[in-house]
């Protein structure tokens, strides 16, 4: 998107060259200046401003790192006959024959870390 000066598009339109072709092209341009000064700002508008102090950022990573190190990853088992079957969701998918060559033992719709 490109972003433009608001006065400039209104100096381009009102510098434009007047048409003599028998109607008056000021009303277009003075309607045409009035449509640009309706419209919104185009610029980002920052609703609040938040400043932390280092102190507060160190704090708050702290505290984000320790959820993330409290999470245990989910376990299951495949179950089930030819096809194995996630005993967390369900989803039907690792053959016995493929098991063996998976190089990672997940289900891949959860995520659940699977036991034979």
């Amino acid at each position: 998107m490109d972003l433009i000066e608001r006065q400039a598009a209104i100096d381009a339109i009102d510098g434009l060259p007047n048409c003599y072709n028998g109607y008056s092209d000021s009303y277009d341009k003075s309607y045409i200046i009035g449509v640009l000064e309706e419209l919104p700002s185009a610029e980002p508008r920052c609703i609040a401003t938040i400043q932390l102090s280092q102190e507060q950022l160190d704090e708050a990573f702290e505290k984000v790192k320790a959820d993330i190190l409290s999470v245990k990853p989910k376990t299951g088992k495949w179950i089930g006959g030819e096809l194995g079957e996630c005993s967390v969701c369900g989803h039907k998918g690792c053959a016995s024959d493929i098991w063996d060559r998976c190089k990672e033992h997940f289900c891949p719709n959860c995520g659940t870390r699977l036991e034979e």
